[in-house]
């Protein structure tokens, strides 16, 4: 019984790690125009072009990532809520909801969801019987999203390999935690842009 409260609270703080990381990366990217400015002004004029081009490149691969990853959220909450409520599972909305912000983390999100599940449905049912249900309903969207989802709509929009991403996120994760694991990508699809932008030499 007491491994139960642990998951719970296990549960609960990496739910509130997600979305302090989520809020730290809403507000750098909005004020990233800011930033942007900022950086031209300090830039000398013989790079000026070539400053605007790799701004230009870096946030449209940043932004096909965001997009990607948006639509990716989306697809696997609607997918997530689905599957719980067919399950009968009573709080399928919220855990659907939960998973769907937290996707945003690759890898993460999915995990905070089946723990947040997992843990509601032995509160409230106080057996295994619905929790396991649940974790085996939110595996098959994870396995759905690994498999389809994610490679189709996240892969295609920046063209990076499953490896290339799952190497950024370990890096992202031991660097600077959950904050690193959801910076690691589109730090990634940036140097990648500055790289290309610099070789080609635009």
């Amino acid at each position: 019984a007491a491994s139960v409260p642990s998951l719970v609270v296990s549960g609960m703080e990496l739910v509130t790690n997600s979305l302090i990381a989520v809020f730290t990366i809403f507000f750098l990217l909005k004020d990233g125009r800011r930033m942007r400015k900022a950086i031209i002004r300090i830039i000398p004029n013989k790079y000026f072009e070539t400053a605007l081009s790799l701004l230009y490149e870096v946030n449209r691969q940043v932004g096909n990532y965001i997009r990607g990853q948006i639509t990716d959220c989306v697809v696997i909450g609607v997918l997530s809520f689905l599957f719980l409520f067919f399950i009968g599972f009573k709080y399928a909305f919220f855990v659907a909801l939960i998973i769907g912000v937290m996707n945003i983390v690759p890898y993460l999100g999915p995990l905070t969801g089946i723990i947040a599940g997992m843990s509601l449905a032995i509160i409230d049912d106080h057996t295994f019987g619905m929790a396991f249900k649940v974790f085996c309903a939110l595996g098959i969207v994870k396995l759905i999203d690994d498999v389809f989802v994610n490679p189709y709509v996240v892969g295609k929009s920046v063209d990076l390999h499953p490896m290339v991403v799952l190497v950024s996120i370990s890096v992202g994760a031991a660097l600077m935690g959950i904050t690193g694991m959801l910076l690691a990508v589109p730090l990634y699809c940036a140097m990648k842009a500055t790289f290309e932008t610099l070789y080609t030499g635009i």
